[in-house]
């Protein structure tokens, strides 16, 4: 009983839990073509119960990607995140063209609401901004 409460009170004070999927990003063939491109992938966590707070970056991954007009080019990866306990997570896609001097944002998820797809298919984004803006401090996702 006593290792019980031991763990009770240890998990009271900072449990974690662990959040782990599979993503498949598409880059559907009417995108024009991207020859140097990087999938930038953010796992935020939040607080349900707290109203107005921003969600915090928990996990960020940079994958290099090339596409051609034309051609679906599908990519698939792991996600693993420490989540704190109570919080929920989602998840937000933005694909960069990398150029010479920094990166275009040119893509995004499409997605309407927060959640955690087990797939997102890209969508052109209407005005390109420096990826260097994404995800900043104090941020929740591309603007």
């Amino acid at each position: 009983m006593r290792r019980l409460l031991l763990l009770l009170v240890l998990c009271a004070s900072g449990c974690n839990d662990g959040f782990s999927q599979w993503l498949t990003i598409v880059v559907p063939p009417e995108i024009e073509s991207i020859p140097r491109g990087e999938h930038r992938v953010a796992v935020f966590g939040y607080d349900p119960s707290l109203a107005d707070a921003s969600a915090t970056l928990l996990v960020e991954l940079r994958v290099p990607f090339s596409h051609v007009v034309g051609s679906s080019t599908r990519q698939t990866l792991p996600l693993q995140a420490t989540v704190p306990r109570g919080y929920r997570v989602y998840l937000s896609v933005a694909s960069c063209e990398r150029r010479l001097v920094g990166s275009t944002y040119m893509l995004w998820d499409g997605q309407s609401d927060i959640g955690t797809p087990r797939e997102v298919v890209m969508q052109r984004v209407p005005t390109q901004v420096p990826c260097e803006q994404l995800w900043g401090p104090g941020t929740s996702g591309p603007p």
